[in-house]
């Protein structure tokens, strides 16, 4: 079974997720804006050899688009299964904790703010319980 710490780094794997995704989709747009852009200036001009420097290029940029795509799903299937297991915990309490910490992201002041509790409370009581309900899945999970 794992231990406290291993546990909250399984479950901050998934840290900054949906900032990684728009970063992600933002540089793909941009590569798209650039290939837009190239499609429109090669229009105005009209040369075979240009049309293949652009034809090339654009290839290029639809396996760039690709690559981004890959990247995206990867992040996509760890924070499945991150929410997975943290949807796998039994206690409500516990499992409204994890999710307000692990998949919204939310400070642990934020987290008590949200759950009506002390942040003594769900940082020094409720968080271990919850790791252990996490480390309990993860050992019968992952075999």
């Amino acid at each position: 079974m794992m231990n406290q710490k291993e546990v909250v780094r399984w479950l901050s794997r998934g840290e900054n997720i949906v900032t990684e995704i728009e970063t992600l989709e933002n540089e793909k747009q941009a590569a798209l804006d650039f290939a837009t852009k190239m499609t429109k200036s090669n229009n105005d001009r009209v040369s075979s050899s240009r049309g293949r420097g652009n034809e090339s290029a654009l290839i290029s940029v639809a396996d760039y688009s690709g690559l981004i795509d890959k990247q995206i799903a990867k992040l996509c299937d760890l924070r499945n299964e991150i929410s997975t297991v943290i949807y796998m915990v039994d206690e409500s309490v516990l499992r409204q904790l994890l999710i307000n910490r692990y998949i919204c992201m939310l400070t642990w002041e934020m987290v008590a703010e949200t759950m009506n509790y002390s942040y003594f409370h769900v940082h020094g009581r409720l968080a271990p319980k919850a790791y252990r309900a996490v480390s309990e899945i993860l050992s019968t999970y992952e075999k």
